[in-house]
Order: C-alpha cells, then structure tokens, then sequence
C-alpha cells in the first residue's frame, strides 16, 4: 500500500534450523519449527521500510556487523560504568494529575550504589491508592503483572523471593515518600499511616497509581 512500510522477512527452509519439514501423515510442523527451533540462521532476507537490509543470511551494505558489534561492546560498557558510579532517581509525582486518564505504572531498576527520592502528593479532592512494589531483581518488569488481582489471575507468575508490595493510600492534600541512600539497600517509605523500612536488593522500583 502506498505511504505504508514495507516489513517483509523471508525465511530460508534449505538450512538446518528449520529441518525436518513434515508434511505428513496429519502432520504439519513449519509453524512450530519456526518458533522453537529457528534461529538467525534460517533468516535468508529482510526487507525493512523498503530497503534490504539483509540478503543471503548477511547484512547488506552499508549496514556493517563488526562495527555494529562494536558501537554495542560500547554502549554496554558505557552502561555499567554509569552503574557503578550510581544515578539519582528523583521524581515529584501528583497522583491526583497522574491519574486523570486512568492508572499509570513508573518503574526504575534502582542498585546499591543509586540513591532514591520519591515524593508523591495528591492535589485531587479524592483519595488515592498508591501500589508499591520492589521486585526483588534488577530485571524485574514482569512483577508488574503482580501489582493487580485481574493480571494475577491472568498470568500467574510467582515473584521472587524478595518480592515487596504495599497499598498506601494518600488523602486530599497528604503526600508519601520513597527515599533510599546512595551505598544502601535501605528503603524508607514514609506515608500518612507511619514509616515502613525495606532491605533491598538491586532490583526494580515500580508504583501504580491509580
């Protein structure tokens, strides 16, 4: 269609990952083959907005793997070092705005040397529910799945061990925070209802607000 991108992947089925073809005796596995067995190898052209960008299982110039390769190796790297030296995660959020168009997640993956200063205040002239999850790993987005009783029970995942999660709710005009030192795995949420204390790990940081 004219104006559209054109998104085409052809696959090679003369190659090793995507072999035996059966097509037999009521049997037929191409699709299964494809989605367990097939790798990069099987991936004979890829024609993206167009424009090939691969042919005969190789990227087609001007596109380069050992410079892709490279600019990756940097990135990564570049990745940890900022790691290591720690970033601040400071946010103001106003859960009466925030929750204007209907629930709304922020996460962050937060490690030990990372320092954390969350405020979330409620403009609104209702009361608020704030969902707090530390996931209990660095890469752990799927625990958001956990933080609602509808996705539980859709996707039942069980969460790791150092999984935590509290409601809080903030009243018109009330505020939480969420504050963790650099160097420390202690979390101190201060709410209406007290101060709570979590020992984390490197680990995802996510709120539902709602």
């Amino acid at each position: 269609m004219v104006g559209k991108e054109a998104d085409i992947v052809l696959l090679s089925k003369d190659r090793l990952g995507l072999s035996p073809i059966i097509s037999a005796a009521n049997i037929e596995n191409l699709v299964p083959l494809i989605i367990y067995s097939g790798d990069a190898r099987i991936v004979d052209t890829v024609i993206s907005d167009g424009r090939i960008v691969v042919r005969d299982a190789a990227l087609a110039p001007p596109l380069d793997e050992s410079r892709l390769a490279q600019s990756l190796t940097a990135i990564a790297n570049r990745v940890l070092i900022r790691q290591a030296k720690g970033k601040k995660w400071t946010w103001v959020l106003d859960a009466g705005a925030a929750g204007t168009h209907g629930p709304r997640y922020i996460y962050s993956s937060v490690r030990k040397a990372d320092t954390v200063d969350l405020r979330i205040t409620n403009s609104s002239a209702e009361t608020k529910r704030i969902l707090l999850a530390f996931a209990g790993a660095p890469e752990g987005g799927a625990t958001a799945l956990q933080l609602t009783d509808e996705t539980k029970a859709r996707f039942p995942i069980d969460p790791p061990n150092d999984y935590w999660q509290r409601e809080i709710t903030i009243k018109p005009g009330q505020h939480i925070s969420v504050r963790k030192a650099p160097k420390s795995f202690t979390y101190t949420v201060t709410s209406p209802d007290g101060v709570l204390r979590r020992q984390g790990v490197d680990e995802q940081v996510l709120l539902l607000v709602r």
